[in-house]
């Protein structure tokens, strides 16, 4: 089980936080990668996830470090070929590069480019992936395709890694899907309810099958906002503050990839999603309510232990 950074205010919270997963001994932490908040409630800074997870590599050991996930069309695949063998050199080959098709259009406003089709966009993380994946140790590098040229030397890596960067793929579009079996060591999604696991198992199966690859090989994991209450009063009421309408007619525990409850709750209620979906692995975007101290400790003893 992963810890997602993204609700933190500033270095010192997220540096504080992953020195205590690693105590705590979660898997991983991660941090999504865009140029500035896609949320407009949120007015915190938007630090750049590259320097925040070479900061944090820094001062853990064991931890896993992840972008989940990098909008591809930020940096030009060379570039992000070079800044992920850095990364993962840097880090003890803890690096876990996450990558999607980039569908915040803030991203390219920002750019001052105009947002590409979903189908450019999906063609292009493809054609991105296919690069990464052969050539992460070449040594010289001759690519052209319709969609980007590169001509770079590459020395050197095979002498400082015994592995390269595993490879995560976002989303749960089924030409995403396509794109992470035919690349990814991964593939990670976001839940809008449970019963949506059913739908998702099931085309991320029918991709493997079509294309030849074996659905034990491809890791599964999914993102999640929790919200951790003691009591149903606190359940009730911090669903009416996440869902509001909702709320009173949603049967699901999961309502727009949040899922608030005790965590005797929770744990039934991921314990299905893992049953359906056969995870491999859930990140967490944690909150919760003022009755819990220490909401990482309940996430570790009493959900983590219990899934």
């Amino acid at each position: 089980m992963g810890i997602h950074l993204r609700h933190l205010l500033n270095f010192e919270q997220m540096r504080l936080l992953a020195q205590k997963c690693e105590l705590l001994r979660f898997d991983g932490v991660w941090i999504d990668d865009h140029i500035f908040s896609y949320d407009s409630i949120h007015t915190i800074p938007y630090l750049d996830p590259w320097l925040v997870l070479s900061g944090l590599a820094s001062i853990t050991s064991r931890l896993q470090l992840g972008l989940l996930v990098a909008n591809i069309f930020l940096q030009h695949p060379s570039r992000l070929l070079q800044a992920s063998l850095t990364m993962h050199s840097m880090s003890g080959e803890r690096f876990i590069l996450g990558l999607g098709a980039g569908w915040f259009s803030g991203d390219f406003d920002a750019l001052g480019i105009e947002k590409p089709s979903f189908q450019y966009r999906c063609a292009y993380l493809n054609e991105s992936c296919r690069f990464l994946k052969e050539n992460w140790m070449n040594e010289e590098i001759c690519w052209e395709s319709q969609f980007f040229r590169v001509t770079m030397k590459n020395y050197g890596w095979k002498s400082l890694l015994t592995s390269s960067p595993r490879l995560l793929i976002g989303g749960k579009h089924r030409s995403i899907i396509e794109i992470a079996v035919r690349h990814a060591n991964e593939l990670n999604v976001e839940l809008t309810s449970e019963t949506e696991a059913t739908k998702l198992d099931q085309t991320i199966s029918s991709a493997c099958e079509s294309l030849g690859r074996s659905t034990t090989s491809l890791a599964r994991s999914i993102l999640v906002t929790m919200v951790i209450t003691t009591d149903k009063s606190e359940t009730q009421s911090y669903r009416r503050t996440f869902f509001g309408e909702k709320s009173e007619i949603a049967e699901e525990k999961i309502v727009d990839n949040v899922l608030v409850g005790t965590a005797e709750e929770i744990v039934s209620c991921l314990g299905n999603v893992i049953d359906v979906m056969k995870l491999d692995g859930i990140i967490v975007i944690l909150f919760g309510s003022e009755s819990i101290t220490d909401p990482l400790v309940v996430l570790r003893d009493e959900i983590s232990a219990a899934l």
